[in-house]
């Protein structure tokens, strides 16, 4: 007897003595898993009610910030209402749910802009007579952030509305606060506008006594009690929510729902009709915690109707189990080997190890054929990500986990910057698609050199580029001491590389190349950088500027080397004994005020420590 036929014979057996048990088990594990699902597909329900909230309302807070930011900085004049104003209509502009903006300086001037009907109207207005506007900006002094203020009845337009409040500081004087409006109204649009599913009604509670957001309310209209700015439950209009918290009217659930920790929820009978509510609570768009959450009507036969499927479903079952485990065998058999290659390219994927991915087959099953398919031109796709994104700075970004972890943060860090000097010379002998395998062939030497010395390309400028170490750190949240040495054995490693390439140049009748290499050290702000559709990880400060004016200053330098090299005294002060180095004097670098100490990186040789920098010994005039 085959094994295969053993396997079938006996697997069949076992299943038709235990099908009762599997029955029983099967209903179990349905009422579970059903009651797992049905909570999946609560939190699901509102994470998108929270997610269009915050796509309305998150644009609202960053056009408020950026433009409180321009005028702390002094790109905008609050003293220029007209300048003010255009820059808050174009602000306007990129975020339509805002109703108006305007900024109140610190003696109750007015600058506004507010949307009409077709236009943006500008006005200039005088508050200090109104007690309210002074409380308010008491409030935005004594905040060091910006927030989201308490809701407003504006009767101008006859709406409430939610305000983001930015103070504006410069030189840690208080100018004023910036102020953008979104009504309530056009919140309950966007809510009800982004609805999908029908069977929910969906809505936004201030508390837990008042309403906030509901299609109730998307036209405007919604009653209000004297001193409120928001309907209460009661008066709004819609009965079910009326009795959301009633405890009362909650009902025992004939199959629980397993809620999240973050998502709850509960059932209620409201006039002999059943109702399950599901809420979250969100804080940081009001001046008090907000309730999301929607209700549907549940059908009191769902459950029967759940367990006669099972039922059926195991009857079915019963009667083709024989061929099934046939059937099974086969296909197992078959689906091993493809998704067994299928595991094993994913493992080297993960390791970004492209080159040795394999290209998968195709497989007679159609999912694993179309999954085969898609990893394939997945790789293709990685392929051409890997060669515009160093691989090693995705490694170690990936090292620190969920990419929301990686911020901007200041940290010491050395940079290096490379040119080839005459280059506009050079380059006017060459064709375009010349000048291209040029700069390929050069970059690739280089760029090769930086990263043996865990260096991180980041980015090339025509003939130049930039490269920097210990950022993002190997080992998160420590520095890696001997960055410095790494960057100037890569700036010794291009040397050589550049050597080797000129003798090979020469025999080709080419002239040699020059090269000026910067390198300095010190803290930079290093992190994502950039519009949210196009980001780079990169560095910004001084410590750049200064590393690509020394770049800039090997322009001076002439001793006949291909490659000049020169390092800022903070750069020496790091090397251990072995290397050698030769002052080239102080120097004025531009963009910069005072002096930079510059010297000569000659190559590992005489000693010249730290301790001889400080008193000049040791160092070849």
């Amino acid at each position: 007897m085959r094994i295969a036929t053993a396997l079938m014979l006996a697997f069949g057996a076992l299943v038709f003595v235990g099908v009762a048990g599997v029955l029983g088990i099967g209903l179990w594990s349905a009422r579970q898993n059903t009651a797992a699902l049905l909570g999946d597909k609560a939190d699901l329900s509102i994470d998108v009610l929270v997610a269009n909230l915050r796509r309305h309302l998150d644009p609202v807070a960053e056009g408020n910030a950026y433009l409180a930011g321009l005028i702390a900085r002094g790109d905008v004049d609050p003293d220029d209402p007209v300048q003010l104003g255009e820059y808050m209509q174009g602000t306007m502009a990129a975020t339509p749910q805002v109703i108006g903006m305007a900024f109140i300086d610190a003696k109750a001037h007015v600058v506004r802009v507010s949307r009409g009907n077709r236009s943006v109207g500008f006005r200039l207005s005088d508050w200090s007579n109104n007690p309210q506007i002074f409380k308010m900006l008491d409030a935005a002094r004594a905040s060091p952030e910006p927030y989201w203020g308490e809701l407003v009845w504006f009767n101008e337009i006859g709406a409430t509305v939610l305000n983001r409040r930015a103070p504006v500081r410069r030189d840690g004087k208080f100018l004023g606060v910036m102020v953008s409006a979104v009504t309530v109204a056009d919140l309950s649009r966007s809510l009800a506008d982004d609805e999908e599913d029908d069977t929910l009604t969906r809505f936004v509670l201030y508390g837990r006594d008042h309403v906030l957001a509901h299609y109730a309310m998307s036209d405007g209209v919604y009653p209000l009690v004297p001193g409120d700015a928001l309907p209460r439950l009661q008066d709004l209009g819609d009965p079910v929510l009326a009795h959301i918290w009633d405890t009362g009217s909650r009902g025992s659930q004939r199959m629980p729902i397993e809620f999240t920790p973050i998502t709850q929820g509960h059932r209620a009978e409201i006039d002999g009709v059943s109702y399950l509510f599901l809420y979250r609570q969100i804080e940081g768009y009001a001046d008090i915690p907000l309730e999301v959450g929607a209700y549907t009507r549940l059908d009191e036969n769902w459950l029967v109707r759940e367990q006669d499927r099972l039922l059926l479903a195991g009857g079915i079952g019963l009667v083709i189990l024989v061929g099934s485990v046939s059937a099974a065998l086969y296909l197992g058999r078959r689906m091993t080997r493809p998704i067994r290659a299928l595991a094993e390219a994913a493992e080297r994927m993960r390791a970004l190890d492209l080159r040795e991915v394999p290209r998968l087959g195709a497989s007679p099953l159609v999912e694993i054929d179309e999954a085969s398919g898609a990893f394939n031109a997945m790789t293709a796709v990685l392929g051409w990500f890997e060669t515009y994104v160093p691989r090693a700075l995705v490694r170690r970004l990936l090292a620190q986990g969920d990419r929301t972890a990686v911020v901007s943060e200041e940290r010491p860090v050395t940079v290096l910057f490379t040119d080839i000097r005459r280059f506009t010379t050079l380059a006017q002998s060459m064709t375009a698609a010349g000048m291209a395998s040029f700069l390929n062939h050069h970059f690739s030497l280089i760029a090769a050199c930086v990263e043996a010395e865990d260096g991180t390309v980041d980015k090339y400028m025509g003939d130049s580029m930039m490269a920097f170490w210990d950022a993002p750190p190997a080992d998160a949240g420590h520095e890696d001491v001997d960055h410095v040495e790494r960057a100037c054995r890569a700036a010794l490693a291009i040397r050589r590389a550049i050597t080797h390439d000129n003798e090979r140049r020469a025999q080709r009748g080419e002239p040699p190349l020059r090269m000026g290499i910067g390198i300095h050290t010190g803290l930079a702000i290093v992190g994502n950088i950039g519009a949210p559709g196009r980001i780079n990880y990169t560095l910004i400060g001084d410590t750049v500027n200064v590393a690509q004016r020394l770049e800039e200053l090997t322009k001076e330098v002439a001793d006949g080397s291909p490659v000049e090299i020169l390092v800022s005294r903070e750069v020496a002060e790091r090397l251990v004994p072995g290397w050698s180095l030769a002052a080239y004097g102080a120097h004025e670098v531009r963009g910069r005020e005072g002096m930079v100490e510059v010297l000569r990186l000659v190559g590992r040789g005489a000693k010249t420590t730290g301790a001889a920098l400080a008193g000049g010994a040791g160092i070849r005039p």
